[in-house]
């Protein structure tokens, strides 16, 4: 028996004061530049202490979202030149399928492709045994899921896991740090982000190669050390899955547009 225990984790006072206004800066109801209540009012409307608060601050300070402390006032700042890819989770979290949300989906879409054939590439030239087995393991699970007629929900956390593994047997430092905030956002939202994803069926030279076979294929031409075609399925599979995906932001961005529309005729009135 280990004489180490998981540490359960708990939603700290300052960590609570920090969501609640990271949220509120991240949807735009505390705009670029508006300062602060002081730090006295804060605590005494969040009914904590200074001391929490000062945390709290001290957090979004280190985000990117606020600026100043030491005497000085605390303002908004513009999280848009000074943030990081780690405030994109909370994007998504505090505006859901907003017209900004859609176009960073949109550019992510845009260059996920090249990354992942470099990813692909890196395992085949970098990735050990284990590492493989481990991708392996994760895509067992997959399709155990949809065997079992898991719910999407499911089988969408599944689908990033193996990337996820993907990601790892990379060994790149760089592609770690840039593609796991999207995963991350994927996962904390994938109660209502698998509902608007589905899986694709793409054709790899004249051979149809439905959902998950296009993993299974990617993953035996690694374990051969054959990643250039590894690399090409990936390819497909990616176009597939960009295309339609595509059909999905389309319909959103009308929605954002019509929704728009609508919110300036109320105001013309």
């Amino acid at each position: 028996m280990s004489i180490f225990e998981p540490i359960k984790k708990a939603i700290t006072v300052p960590e609570q004061l920090a969501g609640v206004l990271r949220r509120l800066i991240l949807r735009g109801e505390l705009g670029v530049g508006e300062p602060l209540p002081a730090e006295k009012k804060l605590s005494e409307q969040f009914e904590t202490n200074r001391v929490s608060l000062r945390q709290a601050l001290q957090m979004l300070k280190a985000d990117g979202l606020i600026e100043g402390g030491q005497g000085r006032s605390w303002r908004v700042a513009d999280f848009r030149s000074q943030g990081s890819l780690r405030l994109l989770p909370d994007l998504f979290m505090a505006q859901g399928f907003s017209a900004e949300v859609v176009g960073i989906i949109d550019d992510f879409m845009e260059i996920r492709e090249p990354i992942l054939l470099h990813v692909v590439r890196r395992v085949g030239e970098r990735s050990s045994a284990l590492q493989r087995s481990r991708m392996r393991s994760r895509l067992v699970a997959l399709q155990g899921r949809i065997d079992g007629g898991a719910p999407e929900e499911e089988i969408f956390v599944a689908d990033l896991e193996w990337f996820e593994s993907l990601i790892d047997a990379a060994n790149s430092l760089l592609l770690g740090f840039f593609y796991r905030p999207m995963s991350e956002i994927y996962k904390r939202s994938a109660s209502y982000v698998a509902g608007f994803w589905s899986p694709v069926t793409c054709e790899v030279g004249g051979d149809l190669l439905s959902y998950p076979r296009a993993f299974w294929r990617i993953q035996a031409l690694l374990e051969e050390g054959s990643w250039r075609e590894a690399q090409e399925v990936m390819r497909s599979y990616m176009r597939a899955d960009q295309a339609h995906l595509r059909e999905k932001l389309a319909w959103l961005s009308g929605a954002f547009e019509g929704q728009e529309g609508k919110k300036q005729d109320k105001e013309v009135r």
